[in-house]
């Protein structure tokens, strides 16, 4: 197999399961040296990019946009925040990829888990997560 087939397979494989040294060993690289090739074929700008472009094809294929993703995030916290079936630790992981995603966070632990830390009750963690999502739920949370 020629060298830029073995990239295509490679990219191909990737795009299964973001796994890079497993994605080499599928491709026909050997097992031993599969870890260091997978970082290497990686840092290849056109590796890159054919990662990028097979990323981009299985997300408009998906209908996934980043619109969406946000969308449906923001229902979990919701969710997640609703009085009856309280759950912050699954309000705190989608707050935390929102918070990624616009870039909320950098080289700083998540201020969610900052404030799960430093708050004493699940009731105070209920009104602060509330307000972030809904600051409309402050007045409700008050009475």
């Amino acid at each position: 197999m020629a060298a830029d087939e073995k990239r295509k397979r490679f990219v191909q494989e990737y795009l299964i399961d973001l796994n890079g040294t497993q994605a080499a060993i599928r491709a026909g690289y050997a097992r031993s040296g599969a870890h260091t090739e997978a970082n290497r074929l990686l840092a290849i700008p056109e590796v890159k990019a054919m990662i990028e472009e097979g990323q981009r094809k299985m997300a408009e294929k998906a209908e996934v946009t980043q619109e969406y993703v946000i969308r449906e995030l923001k229902e979990v916290v919701a969710r997640c925040m609703d009085r009856d079936s309280f759950n912050p630790k699954d309000a705190n992981k989608a707050l935390e990829l929102l918070g990624k995603h616009i870039g909320m966070f950098k080289d700083e632990p998540s201020s969610v888990v900052a404030i799960q830390n430093n708050v004493g009750s699940n009731n105070q963690i209920r009104r602060i997560v509330r307000r972030i999502v809904d600051p409309k739920q402050e007045r409700q949370d008050d009475e």
